[in-house]
Order: C-alpha cells, then sequence, then structure tokens
C-alpha cells in the first residue's frame, strides 16, 4: 500500500478560478424565448456569472419542441458531455 502511494505522487488539482477561465457557459432554454422562463435564463444569465471566477461568457440557446422534449434529447444525446 505505501508503495502505490509513494509511486503515485503528488497529484495537483486545478483551481476552480483556472477552470472558469476563457469558459463558454451554454443555457438551454427548451421554450419560446419570450416567456417568463426565458426571462428568467436572460436575468439567470447575467448575474450566475458574476458568481463565478474570471467571469465565463454565456449564451442561451434555444431549442424549442415537444414541452422541452428537444431540449433534454439534446442535452443527453448530442451535446459535448463535459460537465
Amino acid at each position: 500500500m505505501v508503495a502505490v502511494l509513494l509511486a503515485t505522487g503528488p497529484v495537483a488539482a486545478d483551481s476552480p478560478g483556472d477552470f472558469y477561465k476563457g469558459k463558454k457557459l451554454t443555457i438551454y432554454l427548451g421554450v419560446s424565448p419570450g416567456g417568463i422562463y426565458g426571462t428568467f435564463a436572460h436575468i439567470l444569465s447575467k448575474h450566475i456569472v458574476k458568481q463565478m471566477p474570471h467571469n465565463p461568457t454565456t449564451v442561451i440557446s434555444v431549442l424549442r419542441g415537444a414541452g422541452g422534449t428537444e431540449a433534454i434529447n439534446y442535452i443527453c444525446n448530442v451535446a459535448p458531455q463535459d460537465g
């Protein structure tokens, strides 16, 4: 057990500030943009970046259809699985 711990060495993780540096945050909206959910998405996109280090860019992508099912299918099957 000690040999395994010594063989791996120290592991350095990126700080949260480095993770968000130069990133783009995409908010997928599954309804039409003119309604209350669209308003909430725009308010969220303006204020969430103030709480994140390095203020990442936000983009709201509208994927209307089937009561939000199109947006869920896109997130699960097509969008990059990057967390």
